[in-house]
């Protein structure tokens, strides 16, 4: 009986399928920017890369290889979204987002965490707190509506981060 080795070489050869080499892992990289571009979560594009390895008949490389493959190039797309994203943003809009990063002079959290935080109660001045926080949001989302090239699953993701 041959070793299993050149018995599972004989059934690959005979089914069709390739190992996982540096040729396919290039390829699978040019695939996968090309899918990155379109801004799906990086767990829905490994998904897509291995049902992409079964439909080129390659035999799965070990699971890590993927994943990190998945998140070397979701990594670099996601920087190239936020590169375009930010060539777009008129220069006041930069300056509002950086001014919303930077911790108060008083405190060590910056305003937009303060614009994340839930009410500790229910009262007027409270309330009053938040309509001029919601005031701020709507001045800032309001200029930022004429960014047009962004689809919704990119939105969606980018929000689904910061949340």
């Amino acid at each position: 009986m041959p070793p299993v080795s050149e018995q599972e070489q004989r059934i690959r050869r005979y089914l069709g399928y390739q190992q996982f080499d540096q040729t396919l892992q290039e390829r699978l990289t040019r695939w996968l920017e090309a899918r990155a571009a379109e801004g799906p979560l990086p767990i829905d594009l490994l998904r897509r890369a291995v049902d992409q390895l079964r439909a080129w008949r390659v035999v799965l490389p070990v699971h890590s290889t993927i994943e990190r493959l998945v998140a070397s190039v979701a990594a670099a797309a996601q920087q190239d979204i936020f590169e375009r994203i930010s060539s777009q943003l008129p220069v006041e809009v930069k300056e509002c987002l950086d001014e919303l990063l930077q911790p108060a002079d008083s405190d060590n959290r910056s305003r937009l965490f303060r614009l994340k935080e839930y009410p500790p109660h229910a009262s007027a001045p409270a309330i009053i707190k938040y309509i001029e926080r919601y005031r701020l949001v709507e001045e800032i989302v309001g200029d930022l509506r004429d960014i047009a090239h962004l689809t919704r699953q990119v939105a969606g993701h980018k929000i689904h981060v910061i949340r």
